[in-house]
């Protein structure tokens, strides 16, 4: 989450980026306002903040291939031109949604937990420059489920 935490608080802390990204917004006619943050405590608005990174690709795009110098940040411009980080927001944003749901079962909940290790588990590190790769420690899990 750390790689979503610094493109969100890029475009929340950058007058100018937050302005670009808002006249993208209404350029593209795309509803739904801009990137949203996440509460620690409030796990549900993780899925909020990775499906308006989802959202706003084009406008995130568009931004980083013609306005490249409202993004002050040389590890965001990488991330944003990584191939991948699209493709995995989206991934992750599927995987969170039935948790975010609030009709998810105890159950479900555990098995979109897997679903969510699982992927981060193989997100490429190498792609992101200078992120490390999280730890997901899942042999107590895995034990539980053979």
């Amino acid at each position: 989450m750390f790689i979503r935490a610094s493109l969100v608080c890029l475009f929340k802390k950058s007058h100018k980026a937050a302005a670009m990204l808002k006249e993208k917004i209404k350029q593209h006619k795309i509803s739904g306002g801009g990137l949203k943050t996440y509460v620690e405590t409030r796990w549900t608005t993780v899925h909020e903040c990775v499906s308006s990174i989802v959202r706003l690709k084009n406008c995130l795009e568009d931004i980083r291939d013609n306005h490249s110098e409202v993004i002050t940040t040389p590890a965001i411009l990488t991330i944003l031109h990584s191939r991948g980080f699209f493709s995995d927001m989206q991934h992750l944003s599927e995987v969170l949604f039935p948790v975010e749901a609030a009709n998810s079962t105890l159950a479900d909940a555990y098995v979109n937990l897997m679903k969510i290790a699982a992927v981060i588990q193989n997100l490429p590190a190498d792609e992101y420059k200078g992120s490390p790769k999280p730890i997901v420690i899942t042999k107590k899990i895995d034990r539980t489920i053979t």
